[in-house]
């Protein structure tokens, strides 16, 4: 009798144990399945809440923008350009503590993402943290030679420090890589407002200002809306005309830089007077012989 209840028993507990391994077994399979689905779904969100974050920074909703951009980091925190975009439309809201928090996310991600250093250098020197900036610029340049943007806001701050040798040979630097850039790429240059911008703000910042203007008025031939150049043109011509600068420095020849067309000046009226003396004396020659034959 023992015996067959201890049978039941080996049974009941053999069932059991098949049964929590079947429950297991389930367990494991909607886990397995499950889990790709829902990552799949997150990263999908945050797709779509990246694309909805940009069309609103492209139409100046920033407000908008910068709750698109959150949730997206949010579902996917991972994505180093999403945290770059949701950096500077931080700092399109003067939020820069927060840009620099979100820049070193996308620097955390990504340490040769030259675009999230020189965002981050911007914000450091809107915040008043010059050497920062000028520390974040370099680390872009060290990366990119060539980043205009870098190079010349390094120069700015630099400035600003007032060490303006540096901030001279900066400047120096950035009309030398444009200038060859123009040479090089002729049919690139063309289309680049931007690489014309930063050249006319490095020409202003070195006092050679007719060039800077010839420079930017080629960038707005290129993208008549680019508000970089508009708005630095207006501040340039503003300042000449309170310095009472009517007359513009000669430019330093421009030989080989396709692009830049010398500006002629209207010939003086008295260059005038010898051929207007000519035409008259020879309409009275003949219109006084027939008048007194």
């Amino acid at each position: 009798m023992a015996n067959i209840h201890k049978n039941k028993d080996n049974l009941l507990l053999m069932n059991s144990q098949l049964l929590l391994s079947r429950v297991a077994i389930i367990v494991l399979i909607v886990v397995v399945c499950l889990q790709p689905a829902i990552a799949d779904t997150s990263f999908e969100a945050a797709i779509s809440m990246t694309q909805r974050g940009d069309l609103s920074y492209s139409e100046g909703l920033y407000a908008e923008a910068l709750v698109a951009y959150n949730e997206s980091v949010g579902q996917d925190p991972y994505n180093s350009v999403v945290w770059n975009k949701l950096g500077v439309t931080q700092g399109q809201l003067g939020q820069y503590v927060d840009a620099v928090d979100s820049f070193d996310h996308s620097l955390k991600l990504d340490p040769y993402f030259v675009k999230a250093w020189v965002n981050k250098g911007d914000a450091l020197a809107n915040l008043g943290k010059t050497a920062d900036a000028i520390g974040a610029y370099d680390r872009a340049n060290a990366i990119n030679p060539n980043d205009l943007h870098a190079l010349v806001n390094k120069g700015v701050n630099l400035q600003n420090l007032g060490r303006k040798d540096e901030a001279q040979n900066v400047f120096t630097e950035v009309i030398r890589i444009s200038d060859k850039e123009i040479r090089t790429h002729p049919n690139d240059a063309k289309f680049d407002a931007g690489l014309w911008t930063y050249r006319a703000l490095a020409f202003t910042k070195m006092g050679r200002f007719r060039e800077a203007l010839e420079s930017y008025d080629q960038a707005l031939s290129i993208d008549p809306k680019n508000v970089d150049a508009l708005n630095n043109k207006q501040t340039l011509l503003f300042t000449l005309d309170s310095m009472g600068n009517v007359s513009l420095p000669q430019p330093v020849p421009t030989t080989g830089v396709p692009g830049i067309k010398p500006t002629k000046k209207p010939a003086p009226l008295t260059s005038f007077i010898p051929i207007l003396s000519t035409c008259v004396l020879a309409l009275w020659l003949v219109y006084g012989k027939r008048r007194h034959p």
